[in-house]
């Protein structure tokens, strides 16, 4: 293999100019499933159970066309755009101005519907797809303060619950949400409430962004990361919702080097 190379696939690259597709996951040290001829299956990325939600998939933007004779990171040529493949909502909550009672320890059951079991290679797309599964959910549960338990919800700062990578080009979050509530900061019995919705959502798009162009309003797409805040009220749930920058975002600019005999 080429010394010092900082990413190096450990495949070779294809004979004659071919469109070529990099995509793995995060974390890295998972593999994709074998097939049964003995390679790795990588147009069905499958993600293992005790990884939903917290398993990113990373893919090239758009195949590139690349050869041994014409690699990637050649003087004149077109690096790798890495994208990711699903979408990555945090959760927040707060109290509302009007809110009389108390609540703490927050926890957010996620519809099977929103969590990614697989990513498939879509061929006519160029592109991977989500998908997901039928019976398994996914909960995030608000993490204890240093003295095991948890900090209570106000009006002002949002406490963060936590954060899942879900399913692309939904259009509306199902979920079960439970809380803990009482009638005083200090009470000793809390009741858990919980309440079953679709939460809704609008994502403001500025037309004039070459990344927003064609994308609805009331949509979750790949690439892009949500921050929601869960605001408890006397009469109910409110959602307040904004995009946000990936951390350390923007597109990952990653050379591929040519494994040499």
């Amino acid at each position: 293999n080429r010394p010092n190379a900082p990413y190096d696939t450990g495949e070779l690259y294809p004979d004659g100019n071919r469109r070529v597709v990099a995509t793995g996951y995060a974390p890295a040290t998972l593999e994709p499933a074998t097939r049964n001829d003995g390679t790795q299956n990588y147009e069905h990325l499958t993600i293992p159970k005790d990884g939903y939600c917290t398993t990113d998939v990373l893919t090239s933007i758009t195949p590139l066309v690349a050869s041994a004779a014409l690699p990637f990171d050649r003087t004149d040529g077109e690096p790798l755009r890495f994208m990711h493949a699903l979408s990555k909502v945090t959760f927040k909550a707060k109290l509302a101005e009007d809110m009389g009672k108390f609540l703490k320890n927050v926890r957010i059951k996620l519809d099977p519907t929103l969590v990614p079991v697989a990513v498939q290679w879509d061929r006519t797309n160029y592109t991977y797809k989500p998908e997901s599964g039928t019976v398994e959910s996914y909960s995030i549960n608000q993490p204890k303060d240093a003295n095991s338990d948890y900090y209570q919800l106000t009006s002002e700062n949002p406490l963060t619950i936590g954060t899942a990578y879900i399913v692309t080009e939904k259009t509306k979050l199902p979920v079960t949400i439970t809380v803990a509530r009482a009638e005083s900061s200090n009470a000793t019995y809390w009741k858990d409430v919980t309440y079953k919705t679709e939460l809704p959502f609008t994502i403001a798009r500025d037309k004039t962004d070459e990344w927003d162009q064609d994308k609805k309003e009331d949509t979750l797409y790949a690439n892009e990361a949500y921050a929601f805040t869960l605001v408890f009220g006397e009469k109910g749930i409110e959602l307040v919702g904004n995009r946000c920058p990936w951390e350390n975002g923007g597109y990952l600019i990653v050379p591929i080097y040519p494994v040499t005999e």
